[in-house]
C-alpha cells in the first residue's frame, strides 16, 4: 500500500488556526437544535469546513458532483470524492476535529450532531462512511455517551480519542488511542485495536505495525501529531519493537 503524501505538510496550523481569509460557501443552512424523543438531549447539527484541497476533489449533495473548494461548509448527507492525485483536509470542530481524505477516495457524512445539555462535556454523534480509499483522522477525547464511527463496506470502526488511518478494505491503523472493530456482516466478535496496532481485514486479527509501514506512513501522520499533542511519538509505542 502506498501511504505517501505529496502535499506540503504545513496543514496543522491551517486546521487549528482557521481560514479567515477564505470565504465560506454554505451548502445548507444550520437548523435549530432538535430534541431526540426519550432522551432530553437537544441535538444541534455540526458542520465540516473544507480547509485545504490539493488536486481535484468533488462534493455531492444532490445531482452531479461539483468541484470542492477551500472555504466550503458541508453538513449531514454530503459526500466527497478525490481524484487519484488529490487529497482534502477537513475540520469538523466538536465532531472531530480533523480529517484528511487521501487520493482516490470517497467519504460520506451520515451524522454530524452534538449537544451540551449534559453539562461541561459535549455529547457528539459522528458517523462517516468510507466507500473507497483511505481516511486519516484525529479524534479528541469523547464523553462516555458520545459515538464516532467510520463504516466501510465490510467493517465498522468505533473510534475513541484516537489518531487513526482507515481503509475502505477494512484495514485500520491506530497511531495513538483506541478503537473497536465490528464486522458489519456475520457474527464475529468485536476486536480492540490499541496504539501501534494494525487490524487486518483479511484475517480479522490485530498485529503490530511494522517498521517498514511506520517509515512509509510517518510523513502523512505528522499532519495529525500536533493536533492531539503529542500525537504519534515513536518513543511512546509499546516496546518500540517492530517486526
Amino acid at each position: 500500500m502506498n501511504l505517501h503524501s505529496t502535499a506540503p505538510l504545513v496543514l496543522c496550523s491551517v486546521l487549528l488556526g482557521g481560514c479567515a481569509s477564505s470565504p465560506k460557501v454554505p451548502l445548507s443552512l444550520v437548523s435549530e437544535p432538535v430534541t431526540e424523543p426519550g432522551t432530553g438531549l437537544g441535538w444541534s447539527p455540526g458542520k465540516v469546513q473544507v480547509r485545504e484541497v490539493s488536486g481535484q476533489a468533488w462534493y455531492v449533495t444532490a445531482g452531479d458532483p461539483q468541484p470542492l473548494k477551500v472555504g466550503m461548509v458541508l453538513t449531514n448527507g454530503a459526500a466527497l470524492q478525490t481524484d487519484p492525485d488529490a487529497q482534502v483536509d477537513l475540520y469538523l470542530g466538536i465532531n472531530g476535529p480533523v480529517l484528511r481524505l487521501l487520493a482516490n477516495s470517497e467519504l460520506g457524512f451520515g451524522a454530524l450532531d452534538y449537544t451540551k445539555d449534559l453539562g461541561v462535556d459535549a455529547v457528539v454523534e459522528t458517523k462517516l462512511t468510507l466507500r473507497r480509499g483511505r481516511l486519516l483522522g484525529s479524534v479528541r477525547k469523547l464523553a462516555s455517551q458520545s459515538s464516532y464511527e467510520v463504516s466501510t463496506p465490510g467493517f465498522r470502526f468505533a473510534i475513541r480519542g484516537t489518531d487513526y488511518m482507515a481503509f475502505a478494505s477494512g484495514d485500520l491503523m491506530i497511531f495513538k488511542g483506541l478503537a473497536t472493530v465490528d464486522a458489519i456482516r456475520g457474527e464475529a466478535a468485536a476486536v480492540t485495536v490499541q496504539t501501534g496496532g494494525f487490524f487486518e481485514a483479511a484475517t480479522s486479527r490485530v498485529r503490530l505495525i511494522t517498521k517498514a509501514e511506520y517509515d512509509e506512513f510517518l510523513p502523512i501522520v505528522c499532519f495529525v501529531c500536533p493536533v492531539t499533542s503529542p500525537g504519534l511519538v515513536y518513543g511512546e509505542w509499546p516496546g518500540r519493537h517492530f517486526n
